[in-house]
């Protein structure tokens, strides 16, 4: 999906050079992030501007980090926590039961559902850029 989160970052709409996953312990807590390259899923992601979260139904940005491209993002991100080279633009906010989509520069994005006891669902289907 093609989307402008303001003035703060904007996540181009190239072919997907990134994926996106949710880590299988991941909770609401604890929500893991594993963001890889598509040519090798053991290197980290490509080029990345930005990673963020907003909920599916208000398009609420919960936690966005950005930078200017020049750094490799690490493979592995947890929400609300520090990434180096990639300063928080907004949030973390808490993540509350509902839909949320995680999006990255040049990756499809990934949905996943906060229940209520706190476990994350994540949805089977990817949205592409």
């Amino acid at each position: 999906m093609c989307l402008g989160l303001g003035a703060a970052i904007v996540l181009g709409c190239a072919t997907a050079r990134n994926t996106i996953r949710v880590a299988p312990t991941a909770t609401a807590d604890s929500l893991v992030l594993l963001v890889r390259s598509t040519i090798d899923s053991g290197l980290p992601p490509e080029s990345v501007y930005g990673l963020s979260v907003l909920r599916c139904d208000t398009r609420e940005v919960t936690w966005t980090i950005a930078a200017d491209g020049s750094r490799r993002m690490p493979g592995t991100v947890i929400y609300g926590r520090p990434v180096p080279g990639f300063p928080t633009r907004v949030g973390p906010l808490p993540l509350t039961p509902g839909c949320y989509e995680v999006i990255v520069s040049s990756a499809t994005s990934r949905r996943f559902d906060v229940e209520a006891n706190r476990t994350i669902r994540v949805r089977d289907t990817p949205r592409p850029p």
